[in-house]
């Protein structure tokens, strides 16, 4: 939440200011294309949900010290990502565009790694035919409830991230259309933004 404390989030980012109070992820989704089950060539679509990597219910165990500092990466990697955005807006600078130099060339010690390495690690599992063609992050809010506060809605917070640490679901995607930088999303009561596309080269 450090970034947030110094930002006055500008443009759609509202959600993520003043600052904000609750739960925060990271997910990806990646597209990939490839033959099908009938052989035609066909498009994919996977998310992973990687920050955090354990529910908060989740009981200590060996791995929790590697969980620790994997989070504690992609915690930072967000902050550094968020006041680069913050310095661009206060230098007059536009919204950043996907394999933008100027832009990408402040994150390489941030979020860019983070991006490669699940990128890699999600296209080593694809099978040799298949190819990798976008990776996008998308940033995830969920605000803090009152104690008092029951939600409503059957697609609760907790539903929806019982399905994400389930594991990797990949899906066909007939029709794959990119989404721009800050598209936001609805998912229970998280709110997402996609902060970053990487297009293989």
């Amino acid at each position: 939440m450090r970034y947030a404390r110094l930002t006055g989030i500008v443009q759609n980012w509202s959600m993520f200011g003043n600052p904000p109070t609750g739960s925060e992820y990271l997910r990806f989704r990646y597209y990939s294309t490839g033959p099908g089950p009938s052989g035609a060539s066909s498009s994919f679509v996977a998310t992973e949900l990687v920050f955090p990597q354990s529910p908060d219910t989740e009981i200590p165990e060996f791995k929790a010290y590697w969980r620790a500092h994997r989070d504690k990466a992609i915690s930072n990697a967000l902050i550094s990502y968020f006041l680069e955005r913050v310095r661009r807006k206060q230098a007059g600078l536009p919204p950043p565009i996907p394999g933008d130099p100027a832009f990408e060339d402040p994150l390489k010690q941030g979020l860019v790694p983070v991006v490669h390495y699940f990128s890699e690690t999600y296209a080593k599992r694809l099978d040799p035919a298949r190819r990798l063609i976008r990776t996008e992050a998308w940033y995830g809010l969920a605000q803090s409830r009152a104690p008092d506060e029951v939600a409503i809605s059957p697609r609760s917070r907790a539903a929806v991230l019982e399905r994400y640490y389930r594991g990797l679901r990949e899906e066909p995607a007939s029709d794959p259309r990119f989404r721009s930088i800050d598209t936001l999303e609805d998912e229970a009561d998280i709110l997402w933004m996609l902060i970053y596309a990487q297009t293989p080269s």
